[in-house]
């Protein structure tokens, strides 16, 4: 099946890619007054940055327990595209990639009828999956994790959108995947919001060349570390 890749590119606030750049060249934060320990966890607040929420530093009470992460907003740029997006789709059955829980708080949100799998049961599952192909659904939130688990979507639609993208290129693989397999009549349109001149696009970019199984360790263990 041919997947047609659709890069959705646009400019954050010019003082949200002002603070971008501070914080890639710097690996500070002043949004939350953090130098950040290694490049790895740079590289992971970008990724947030540029959906427009991001994890403030852990903080901690006396015992030394780490206290419940505080979430800083930022700008809208990106919900912004993806509501355009999501109006142009509205006919068609979506797929919308989220990596972080923040993202999937705010996407949840912006549409209360969407569903996921997070947190169901084996048998839940197959229920969701069954009212996917019959037309039921039609926001249908994942995160690449969950992709690996043989779902079998290709039956419901032929969209996908990716809030954010991962630079685990197996994780890409497999969740599109989920509908560029056997019985799916359709090409799949796969969409990448992407926020020009930042890591959206580096990701883009990579995870459209050919890797070494060497590179892939790198990058996957590069992710795994933020």
């Amino acid at each position: 099946v041919e997947i047609k890749r659709h890069p959705v590119r646009f400019d954050l606030p010019e003082w949200a890619a002002h603070e971008y750049k501070k914080i890639d060249k710097t690996n500070y934060s002043a949004l939350d007054n953090m130098l950040i320990d290694t490049r790895a966890q740079t590289l992971m607040k970008c990724r947030q940055y540029t959906g427009g929420q991001m994890y403030a530093e852990t903080e901690y009470n006396e015992d030394g327990d780490p206290l419940p992460k505080k979430i800083i907003t930022i700008h809208k740029a990106k919900t912004d595209q993806l509501f355009n997006l999501m109006y142009r789709l509205q006919s068609t059955p979506k797929i919308i990639v989220y990596e972080f829980q923040h993202e999937y708080d705010r996407i949840k949100m912006m549409y209360p009828d969407a569903v996921s799998f997070k947190g169901l049961s084996e048998k839940a599952s197959i229920k969701m999956v069954r009212d996917w192909t019959d037309g039921k659904i039609t926001k249908l939130l994942l995160q690449p994790g969950q992709a690996a688990h043989g779902l079998n979507l290709q039956y419901g639609g032929h969209t996908i959108v990716f809030f954010t993208t991962t630079w685990n290129n197996e994780h890409v693989g497999q969740t599109l995947g989920r509908l560029d397999r056997q019985g799916q009549e359709f090409k799949i349109d796969a969409y990448y919001l992407l926020a020009n001149n930042t890591i959206d696009v580096k990701i883009y970019d990579e995870i459209l060349k050919e890797k070494t199984d060497e590179e892939e360790e790198f990058l996957y263990a590069t992710e795994r570390a933020a």
